[in-house]
């Protein structure tokens, strides 16, 4: 009979529960569950009070000799805000990562840094030798000079004197011609002629020893002459040929009586040449001779930069603040063309999650996440997702997205690159909701119902 009336107390009980829960719960599917639970609460109590009392009647006769007292668990339902919570492991990689080489290949002269050295951005790491760089930008800079000589003295205006010259020049011609149109040859013109012939060829022998000579010293320096020049020298020898062959007409003219041909042509030559002179004096460079003047400039300019260029790589600088993660240098050999210096970034760090397809649709850029680091007793780390991909990663059946978190940056936490931490992101959250722990809650496997004992 005590039993009976237990029963009925713990009955009134649940149902006085059940309905104070139901007046501040609003959620139908929490109301539901509820509805549920009393049900099966209300059935569970009859049936354990009907058991007890069937048992107490068929033991009483009995004689008791050692019980043993059921030991229960209890636990208190209350209030709260329910979170749903995706947790997935990674390890941290620093903010940046850079392996860097040098743009010069030649032996190692300097190396300033060791591996675990602090560096700051614009630091000199290490240095090769700069002999020969030095010497191409020097030979680079010399014919950027020439050119823009050239350049300059094409573009420059000409002067009054230079103009008085040209017109000098054309009368000195002009009355050439004509003495030339007057007379015969003489024994003194004869030996005019041949000393001028003698003349032109000692001259023609001149250019072509000063054009050679040039081209040897500038092919010697490992340059070569610019296209300008060559063409100056190739002109000055040109002239030097047809003056020899002006001077064997003339020559040959002069030993008939009356006037020389040659001598004619010549004077003519002379003339329209100085009158061409004075045109381009007072007309200026012609369009096609000044792009080729300024192609000379530019083209100069670009082997200076490349020159320029060569050099400062020669010198391997720190990008960034960081720290030096490895080293693989030998002063007097040639560096590795793959990675010289290894620089990382420990300022920040990040963390790379595999979000599974099902949960990927409540994950988004921005969202906070909490991190437990082993490495250092959990101490708590926050972060934010910085990166979601839109592509999906498949493994067998398994479709996942890729999720980069950026760990906030903490003084009180020393961090390490690799450590292992676990990243645990807020998916959904319920609030003002009924929590039991999840040991008290039953579910039925075939029924799919879920229980949960109340007393």
């Amino acid at each position: 009979m005590t039993i009976v009336l237990a029963a009925a107390a713990a009955l009134l009980v649940a149902l006085a529960l059940f309905w104070w829960l139901s007046k501040r719960l609003t959620k139908p599917g929490i109301v539901r569950t509820l509805i549920r639970m009393a049900g099966l609460a209300t059935v569970a109590i009859i049936a354990v009070t009907g058991g007890l009392t069937l048992i107490g009647d068929q033991t009483q006769a009995a004689t008791a000799t050692t019980t043993t007292p059921l030991v229960s668990e209890r636990a208190t339902a209350e209030l709260g805000t329910l979170t749903v919570t995706l947790d997935a492991v990674g390890n941290l990689e620093p903010g940046d990562t850079q392996a860097l080489t040098f743009g010069a290949s030649a032996p190692v002269t300097e190396v300033f840094v060791s591996v675990g050295d602090a560096v700051h951005a614009g630091d000199v790491l290490a240095r090769v030798d700069t002999t020969d760089l030095e010497a191409n930008l020097r030979d680079a800079e010399l014919s950027l000079a020439k050119a823009q000589a050239s350049l300059d003295a094409l573009t420059a205006p000409a002067t009054e004197l230079e103009i008085a010259a040209a017109e000098a020049n054309i009368t000195l011609a002009q009355a050439q011609l004509y003495s030339a149109s007057q007379s015969g040859s003489s024994d003194a013109d004869v030996e005019i002629a041949r000393l001028q012939e003698e003349l032109a060829r000692n001259q023609l022998w001149q250019s072509q020893i000063n054009r050679d000579m040039r081209v040897a010293q500038e092919e010697a320096r490992g340059g070569g002459v610019n296209w300008l020049e060559q063409q100056e020298y190739d002109s000055s020898v040109t002239q030097a040929e047809n003056s020899v062959t002006l001077a064997e007409m003339d020559y040959q003219d002069t030993l008939t009586d009356g006037p020389s041909g040659s001598s004619l042509a010549s004077a003519n030559a002379s003339v329209s040449s100085a009158e061409r002179r004075l045109e381009e004096l007072q007309a200026g460079p012609s369009e096609t001779d000044l792009r080729r003047a300024q192609i000379s400039v530019e083209s100069a300019q670009l082997e200076v930069d490349s020159a320029r260029s060569a050099l400062e790589d020669a010198t391997l600088t720190a990008p960034f603040d960081g720290i030096v993660a490895e080293e693989n240098l030998i002063v007097g050999v040639v560096p590795p063309a793959s990675s010289a210096i290894t620089l990382i970034d420990t300022s920040r760090y990040t963390l790379n999650l595999s979000v599974a397809e099902s949960d990927v649709i409540n994950v988004a850029v921005g969202q906070p996440v909490d991190l437990a680091v082993q490495a250092v007793n959990d101490a708590p780390v926050s972060g934010t997702i910085t990166g979601l991909d839109v592509s999906p990663t498949q493994s067998g059946q398994l479709i996942s997205y890729a999720a980069e978190v950026t760990v906030n940056p903490t003084a009180d936490v020393a961090l390490r690159p690799g450590m292992s931490a676990t990243a645990t992101i807020t998916l959904e959250a319920y609030e003002n909701v009924l929590l039991l722990p999840n040991r008290f809650i039953e579910t039925d496997a075939t029924t799919g119902q879920t229980v949960v004992q109340i007393e």
